[in-house]
């Protein structure tokens, strides 16, 4: 913002600028306003020269919202125990709040953390919601589901505790002492 003042040839053409909401507005020493958040702020000039003449102009600040949210993954599968981050495209890209909420709607089977890393728990489906903050309340979502890797990974004979582990390292079942067992396609025996 710039002051006028007159006459021309006044000895003392300082003012001292001021905001009436600095949570709304700001104003540094040259006249110059930031935006902080929404809402409506008065900026004042005051002349320094002793005569306190000012002069206001009522600044309104308004949020560019978000208009559109995708993200980089709709469909996933995971193995047990594997993270992926889902990525999140805002637009505009000249939004004010960008921040996302993320939330899992069956935590048990996959946890999402603040930066949108998904975590796989167990095996089932869970829904990964990212849903903006600005007010907007645009909501995208990511189906997730989890399986225990294909394979395996080791079988343990500890006397009589018979395990099947996947590749993960996962316990996946408990065994009889002996016999054929069907895991998959696969056949497993027990001595």
């Amino acid at each position: 913002m710039t002051a006028t003042l007159l006459p021309e040839n006044a000895k003392n053409k300082s003012v001292t600028w001021s905001s009436s909401d600095v949570n709304i507005a700001t104003v540094d020493n040259n006249g110059l306003v930031t935006a902080i958040k929404a809402g409506t702020a008065q900026i004042t000039a005051t002349t320094c020269d002793g005569t306190n003449l000012s002069a206001s102009c009522d600044i309104n600040v308004s949020i560019m919202p978000v208009s559109s949210l995708t993200l980089d993954q709709n469909m996933v599968e995971l193995i047990v125990e594997n993270k992926i981050t889902i990525i999140a495209d805002i637009l505009p890209t000249t939004a004010s709040i960008k921040t996302l909420e993320w939330s899992s709607d069956n935590s048990e089977v996959a946890s999402v953390d603040e930066t949108g890393t998904v975590t796989a728990l167990q095996p089932g489906t869970a829904t990964i919601s990212a849903t903006t903050t600005d007010g907007s309340n645009i909501v995208a979502y990511c189906y997730i589901t989890v399986k225990y890797g294909a394979g395996l990974n080791s079988i343990t004979d500890n006397n009589s505790d018979n395990q099947i582990f996947n590749i993960n390292g996962t316990k996946m079942y408990e065994l009889p002492k002996r016999g054929f067992y069907i895991q998959g396609k696969r056949k497993v025996f027990v001595k």
